[in-house]
Order: C-alpha cells, then structure tokens, then sequence
C-alpha cells in the first residue's frame, strides 16, 4: 500500500519535541511529533510505501532505533490518515 500527500502543508517548528503543521488544503492546524513531521514532508514529495519510508529516514536515526521505528510506522501513518494529512492510495 502506498501513501502520499495530497497537498502540503506548512510546518512550524516551535524547537521542541512536536511540530504544528498547518493543512492548506482543510485549513486545520496539528501538532504532531518531529518525526510524523519528517514522514509528512517525505509524502509531500513523492509516494511511498512503509518499507520505502524506513529506507528513506534509516539515514536520519541510530541503527539500534529502526526496529522501533519499523514498529511505529504503521500507528504513526493510521493516525496522520485519520486527522487527513497522509492518504493511501
């Protein structure tokens, strides 16, 4: 299954661990972690699978964190599909 971003959003980066990312296209605002931010802006680019998301974000994390990320990845896309950030397509 692949995953995309429809229309990008702006990000807002308050140097903290959470982001707010405002949606152009629904007008809502988000605070979402960091790392939903880096997949938001990954999406927004081209679209992706989750094995295709790991590869591209494996460069960015510590070797011993990949396994939790691999885990995570799924949640953390079901709850970006569920404010309407990420669609699956």
């Amino acid at each position: 299954m692949k995953y995309r971003v429809e229309v990008p959003g702006r990000f807002h980066d308050c140097g903290e661990e959470s982001v707010v990312y405002f949606d152009l296209q629904s007008g809502d605002t988000h605070l979402v972690s960091d790392f939903a931010a880096h997949i938001i802006a990954l999406l927004a680019d081209r679209t992706m699978d989750i094995q295709e998301l790991v590869t591209a974000v494996a460069p960015d994390i510590e070797a011993d964190d990949l396994p939790a990320l691999t885990e995570a990845l799924p949640d953390i896309l079901a709850e970006l599909i569920s404010l309407e950030i990420v669609e699956q397509g």
